[in-house]
């Protein structure tokens, strides 16, 4: 059998991840220790600097984002059932997981408790749109839950913030209303 003829390398075998797809995960966990480590080292004179990160964020996202037919994008909108079981996914059970998970583990640890709701409440768009690239998933349908997931997440939020960690700490109304206002406000 020849050699391919072309410069391009030749393709995974299947059931293999390219090169390039094996090392993502590792690139991202490499620039979150490049990060927890520079602010060890310099300490809060990094606030100038985050702007680093959104450009990094962007980049990632793009990257993946670019190869994405905008047309194929338009159909997957219509895949109901997958899109109704993952926002019923992220916005029902993951919350009540969270909050139980808490409850179970967490109780005498009242801050850490509505510290793990928090950090499950939002789920992490990049992240998902390259674990859907990387098990060579339907990136349309994932970018297409893109402004769902966005829209979920600052409509609900409050809503969680105030239902599952107000019942952990204390969390005044008014100043949640005040907070979310605001943020929507300077967004």
């Amino acid at each position: 059998m020849a050699a391919p003829t072309s410069g391009a390398s030749p393709a995974p075998a299947k059931g293999r991840l390219s090169v390039r797809d094996e090392s993502k995960p590792f690139i991202l966990i490499g620039a979150v220790a490049v990060g927890i480590a520079l602010n060890r080292v310099v300490g809060g004179s990094l606030q100038d600097f985050t702007w680093v990160v959104n450009v990094g964020l962007f980049l990632v996202i793009f990257s993946i984002m670019a190869f994405v037919e905008i047309t194929n994008v338009g159909r997957a909108f219509r895949k109901v059932k997958p899109t109704a079981l993952a926002v019923t996914t992220n916005y029902v059970l993951v919350p009540l997981f969270a909050w139980s998970l808490g409850w179970l583990l967490l109780r005498n640890y009242p801050d850490l408790w509505a510290g793990v709701i928090l950090y499950t409440l939002t789920p992490c768009i990049g992240w998902y749109l390259i674990f859907i690239d990387l098990a060579r998933g339907d990136m349309d349908w994932g970018l297409a839950l893109l402004p769902i997931d966005i829209t979920l997440q600052i409509l609900l939020l409050p809503l969680y913030l105030w239902l599952l960690v107000g019942k952990v700490i204390p969390i005044d109304a008014l100043t949640l209303v005040r907070s979310v206002a605001l943020f929507l406000l300077v967004l």
